[in-house]
């Protein structure tokens, strides 16, 4: 196809790259980018998607229409533990971070000759990978920035690597103004701001709440950077002021055994729940059971900070409002005294005051998450962002 036809009709196809992407069905891996890529083929687009390999997931494979293949990067396969949230624990980290990328540049080269656009999902290593070989091979590049990816590995040589690879992406697509603008200080080009999208199925989730304890609910991973110990804090110095309120924590993580042991200490044990890994299917009902969510999410050590927040947009349109911290793209969901209340990091106290106001005021949270769902419905749904990401796509073209 040459340029001028893509021009005139935009593209036909386009091949994702992502360093996470769900395995196998009921796998536990963020699955927003498999949302996207299912978004795009209801689009027309045809679709595939190229993501590192794993012990036990299958090399290639076709998933509800989305063609999906996965590079291998070690052998034996039980050594290929830098993806999926196991870096921390690979060893020969750094031998299997250059195989890593060398063999994604190749799958990339090969696969996108039979592309119209690539999407590579971060800016490191997969922006940088796709730079490459869309240099080689002469395709489009745009580039999806998450956050993660620019807030932490800012280092000199990182640094060179992602400020080369902005310059080389015809579009690029920010999820957020935190985001945004750390890529500005990265290179001073044209962004997008365009967050990923939430399905719609909490729209309008049916309320089983009654006139009992507040319920508080926290969805996230239980690790540095999330804030689970913060809401079990907040959520004691409320029930020490009289409050009647519960926790319920949905996730799992290494900081598990910790935040059950600061729940005991503060002598809140009896009022936090914690519930594991929760299969998407039944997060609809687990936000209609609760009151608000609590979400005081930090800035880490290494940089990282929450970079959106999808699970407060869940919450949102489930008509709850959030109590969140002032940090990353979190303001950008959360509009402080309209869907939610903002405090600041590591200020339990500041959550114990806004646990207070929701519970002694069942109209202001009623009011509150009525805005955050209409707000969220607008703004925030695949419905109302999938026009900018495929413009995105398009303008790759031109």
């Amino acid at each position: 196809m040459d340029d001028s036809e893509g021009d005139a009709r935009g593209p036909c196809s386009v091949l994702i790259l992502a360093s996470t992407y769900p395995r196998w069905e009921g796998d536990s891996v963020p699955a927003f980018v498999a949302q996207y890529a299912q978004q795009l083929r209801a689009a027309g687009l045809e679709v595939m998607v190229l993501a590192p390999h794993h012990r036990g997931a299958s090399r290639s494979e076709t998933v509800d229409g989305v063609r999906v293949r996965r590079f291998r990067y070690w052998w034996p396969a039980r050594g290929q533990d830098i993806a999926y949230g196991q870096y921390g624990k690979a060893r020969l980290g750094a031998l299997k971070g250059a195989t890593y990328t060398l063999a994604q540049i190749a799958a990339t080269a090969r696969l996108a000759r039979g592309t119209d656009v690539v999407n590579a999902h971060w800016l490191v290593p997969q922006g940088f990978a796709a730079a490459v070989a869309t240099l080689a091979v002469r395709r489009p590049l745009v580039v999806t920035v998450h956050g993660g990816d620019v807030f932490t590995l800012r280092g000199a040589f990182a640094t060179r690597l992602k400020r080369w690879t902005l310059g080389r992406a015809r579009a690029v697509v920010v999820n957020g103004s935190a985001t945004h603008a750390l890529c500005r200080e990265l290179r001073d080009r044209d962004y997008r701001i365009v967050p990923m999208g939430v399905p719609d199925r909490f729209a309008g989730a049916p309320s089983s709440r009654d006139d009992g304890a507040l319920r508080l609910l926290f969805v996230g991973r239980l690790a540095e950077g999330k804030g689970a110990d913060d809401a079990v804090a907040g959520l004691a110095i409320a029930v020490e002021q009289g409050v009647d309120a519960t926790l319920v924590i949905a996730g799992s993580g290494p900081e598990r055994v910790a935040v059950e042991g600061l729940a005991d200490r503060l002598g809140v044990g009896d009022r936090v729940s914690f519930a594991g890994w929760v299969d998407p299917v039944d997060l609809p009902a687990l936000y209609a059971e609760s009151d608000a969510l609590v979400a005081p999410s930090t800035t880490t050590a290494s940089g990282w900070q929450e970079a959106f927040g999808l699970v407060l947009v869940e919450a949102a349109l489930s008509g709850i409002p959030a109590i969140a911290t002032r940090s990353g793209g979190i303001p950008d969901v959360v509009v402080d005294g309209e869907t939610g209340i903002l405090v600041d990091e590591h200020r339990p106290d500041q959550i114990a005051g806004a646990v207070a106001s929701l519970a002694v005021e069942p109209a202001l949270r009623a009011r509150m998450g009525a805005a955050a769902r209409q707000r969220a419905g607008e703004l925030f749904t695949w419905e109302a962002v999938m026009p900018r990401h495929l413009a995105a796509l398009a303008d790759a073209l031109g």
